[in-house]
């Protein structure tokens, strides 16, 4: 699981710096029981479309653990994964 996070992390943090325009980038990483939710939020331009092979290859290696994820881009309004 570690491994994974470190690759959500790493795959987040390109996508923030290569597409997002971001300015801001914030990064939370909770345990909640036997869970743990990892939340990446930037305040870049949005409009993320779910098509590309990087997001494909995160929901493959987060579900590989039993996870999921879930996107919010809307265009103009950064994005939270």
């Amino acid at each position: 699981i570690e491994g994974v996070l470190g690759f959500v992390v790493r795959e987040g943090a390109t996508n923030v710096i290569r597409h997002a325009h971001a300015r801001r980038c914030r990064l939370q990483i909770k345990r909640i029981g036997e869970q743990v939710r990892l939340e990446m939020e930037d305040d870049g331009r949005g409009g993320v479309v779910e098509s590309g092979n990087g997001l494909k290859g995160l929901r493959e290696r987060v579900a590989g653990v039993g996870g999921d994820i879930e996107i919010h881009s809307p265009l103009g309004g950064g994005t939270r994964l």
